[in-house]
């Protein structure tokens, strides 16, 4: 019974950002894409940053962990 609900609730969604997306091309870049382009850019860097060093972390608990315990 799930598909109904959630395709209700997609179109829903499609149709409210319809009615709030600019009329020319230009302006859908202007306001919904360029402004997310440095926040993207951080999240992206600071992920590539942070997940070398997890899983780093995870190998030397992984080593000392007793293997007898598992």
């Amino acid at each position: 019974m799930w598909p109904v609900p959630v395709s209700g609730q997609t179109l829903g969604v499609m149709l409210v950002g319809a009615m709030g997306l600019p009329t020319d091309f230009g302006s859908l870049l202007d306001f919904g894409f360029y402004p997310f382009i440095l926040g993207g850019v951080v999240k992206w860097l600071l992920a590539a940053s942070i997940l070398p060093l997890a899983w780093r972390l995870v190998k030397n608990v992984d080593d000392k962990r007793d293997p007898s315990a598992a």
